[in-house]
C-alpha cells in the first residue's frame, strides 16, 4: 500500500529543510516580480503575444508651460491652452495609429487618438487652485489589453 504524503512532507527533504520544489517556486515568483519592475522602469509595456509600445518626442508648448522629465512647469497658478504632443511607436519599428491618449487631472480632462504617424496632440487648461503642485495622469491605450498610464506633476514656476 502506498502512503500519501502531506504537503508539508512533500516540501521538506529528509533533513527537514524546505525542499527543492518550494525553493524553485519562490525563485520563479521573485524572478517574475523583478522582471515586471524592470519593465516599468524602462517605460515599456510588454504583454505576451501583443506588440510593445513606447512614448517618445514629448513636447509641451503654450503659455509659459514646458515639460521636463514628467513635470510640466507653469508660469503661474494656471495656464490656458497648454499643448502636449508626442509620438506612440512600436518597439518593432512602426507607429501605433489609433491609440487612445487621454489626460486627466489638474483641471484638465481631454482625449484624442494618434494619427497614421503615431503622433498625438492634446490641449489643456491647467489649474493648480492655490496648491504648489498637482498630479495628472496621461493614459495611452493601443487596444483592449495594452494600456499604460504615466503620472505627471503640474507645478508653478519657482
Amino acid at each position: 500500500m502506498v502512503r500519501e504524503k502531506s504537503l508539508r512532507e512533500m516540501l521538506r527533504d529528509e533533513r527537514g529543510d524546505v525542499g527543492l520544489v518550494f525553493k524553485v517556486i519562490v525563485g520563479v515568483v521573485i524572478g517574475v516580480a523583478v522582471l515586471g519592475l524592470l519593465l516599468m522602469l524602462l517605460n515599456v509595456i510588454v504583454i505576451p503575444g501583443q506588440k510593445e509600445f513606447v512614448i517618445s518626442d514629448w513636447n509641451v508648448t503654450g503659455a509659459t508651460g514646458h515639460m521636463d522629465r514628467k513635470t510640466i512647469v507653469l508660469g503661474g497658478d494656471s495656464a490656458d491652452d497648454v499643448t502636449i504632443s508626442g509620438k506612440v511607436s512600436s518597439t518593432q519599428g512602426g507607429y501605433v495609429e489609433g491609440a487612445l491618449v487621454e489626460i486627466r487631472g489638474a483641471g484638465c480632462n481631454n482625449a484624442t487618438t494618434t494619427n497614421e504617424n503615431g503622433e498625438f496632440e492634446l490641449k489643456c487648461d491647467f489649474k493648480l487652485g492655490g496648491t504648489p503642485y498637482a498630479k495628472a495622469t496621461i493614459g495611452f491605450q493601443a487596444d483592449e489589453f495594452l494600456r499604460k498610464d504615466i503620472t505627471i506633476i503640474i507645478k508653478a514656476e519657482e
